[in-house]
């Protein structure tokens, strides 16, 4: 990848953060009022973005092959490069844990979800919830053609592959979809332990995928790094535009003015006023 890449998409970024110096009154009227959860939201976002930037820029430049090279062999049998440390039976967990991150079981939950939302008159949830996905999809497409980075050769892989390296898709659509998942559920429970569960379950099994990349041989550890980082800013940011929406709808409603019934208004004692 040639190094004039990473001027471009640092170019980008910078651009993005001038178009927000631009308006900054429209920016704070939008988090004027907002919870906790949206400022949260706004922050995990900018560090997610961040992240995934500079280990874009590191991997462009070279930077991380050390410590990839270093991880992968640490994580291989000393006497055998093509079996993982630990019992025989490590590698067959390895791959049923890979698969919850495949484009199949991800499609499958995060479908499930949409279809029962839409059955639950929960329409706009399940619109933003598709969308979060199916856009994460395709950034994550996008984002492996243009860094266009092979896949690891430094052990053998445990696991068969096609597509470029980074950044892991597995990782960042896990990251996608069941943070997304978990956001939505927390917002229907009460009790904060059951909210912890629910967000310590979405990362469990989002660091869980990841990790069985790295496992399996077929990512470098700075591929599921920015996979994380990759995902985690972009279910924030679909959050985000969510709740933005559902914000003005709801002040769009708050300042519509009332109906007046036909045939004049009603006293409270029933007679037409």
């Amino acid at each position: 990848m040639p190094r004039r890449s990473l001027g471009w998409y640092a170019g980008c970024l910078k651009r993005a953060v001038m178009f927000m110096r631009r308006f900054p009154p429209p920016l704070l009227r939008l988090l004027r009022g907002w919870e906790p959860r949206a400022l949260a939201a706004l922050l995990l976002l900018a560090i997610g973005a961040w992240v995934s930037v500079k280990i874009a820029g590191e991997v462009l430049e070279g930077d991380t092959f050390s410590f990839d090279r270093l991880l992968l062999e640490l994580l291989r049998s000393g006497t055998d490069p093509g079996a993982l440390r630990g019992p025989g039976w490590l590698a067959d967990v390895v791959r049923d844990a890979t698969a919850l991150g495949s484009v199949l079981v991800l499609t499958i939950a995060a479908g499930t979800a949409v279809i029962f939302l839409w059955l639950q008159r929960q329409r706009s949830t399940a619109i933003f919830l598709a969308t979060s996905v199916v856009t994460g999809m395709l950034a994550s497409a996008a984002l492996k053609e243009f860094f266009d980075r092979p896949r690891p050769t430094i052990v053998p892989h445990l696991a068969t592959v096609a597509s470029s390296s980074f950044p892991s898709g597995h990782a960042m659509m896990s990251a996608v979809v069941y943070l997304t998942l978990g956001s939505l559920l927390m917002s229907v429970v009460a009790e904060r332990r059951l909210k912890l569960f629910i967000l310590a379950a979405a990362i469990g099994v989002t660091v869980l995928v990841g990790v069985s990349r790295v496992l399996l041989g077929v990512h470098y550890p700075s591929d599921v790094l920015a996979g994380w980082a990759f995902g985690l800013s972009w279910a924030e940011a679909c959050w985000l535009g969510n709740a933005w929406r559902r914000r003005r709808a709801g002040l769009a409603t708050a300042a519509a003015p009332a109906r007046q019934p036909v045939g004049g208004a009603i006293d409270p004692a029933g007679r037409p006023s």
